[in-house]
């Protein structure tokens, strides 16, 4: 369950990082096809792209994470709002490859910079703070990774 929709990220341009703000460390990355929203975003702080526009993939992380490249460590979600302008590196790259691992669906994604996004699943038990670690939209599904190791997939309305 799970692995064809994140595959179906491979390949995939990233056109957006929604970050920062309130929001922070948490973010979305936007790639794929610009799809038409019903209903504008009328947030000004983002770009007209993306108040237009929903990604054909979206990608949203509420857990821990570390975007690398090489040896180097470029930025981490404990660095607060600050550490997510680093994100925006990944605009314009495609992904390369995706693995998550069991048992709390940790992601690893290689992107065509040679950077990589590195997810920690810390998000567990009935007293999280929030009730996933990360959420993906792709071909009219929803997966979510978490609570723990609960990974669930469901079909989008």
């Amino acid at each position: 369950m799970g692995r064809g929709l994140l595959d179906s990220m491979v390949g995939e341009t990233c056109w957006h990082v929604s970050a920062g703000g309130a929001t922070s460390p948490s973010f979305v990355l936007v790639l794929g096809d610009k799809l038409p929203r019903t209903i504008p975003l009328t947030n000004p702080s983002q770009p007209p792209a993306f108040r237009q526009n929903r990604g054909s993939v979206e990608l949203l992380v509420w857990s821990s994470w570390r975007l690398q490249q090489g040896d180097q460590v470029l930025a981490t979600s404990d660095q607060g709002p600050a550490g997510v302008e680093p994100l925006g590196a990944l605009i314009g790259t495609t992904v390369d490859a995706v693995d998550c691992a069991a048992p709390a669906w940790d992601l690893r994604i290689r992107f065509s910079n040679g950077k990589e996004l590195v997810t920690f699943s810390d998000h567990l038990g009935p007293d999280a703070s929030i009730d996933a670690n990360w959420e993906l939209w792709a071909r009219g599904k929803y997966l979510r990774a978490g609570p723990g190791a609960e990974l669930a997939e469901e079909h989008q309305e």
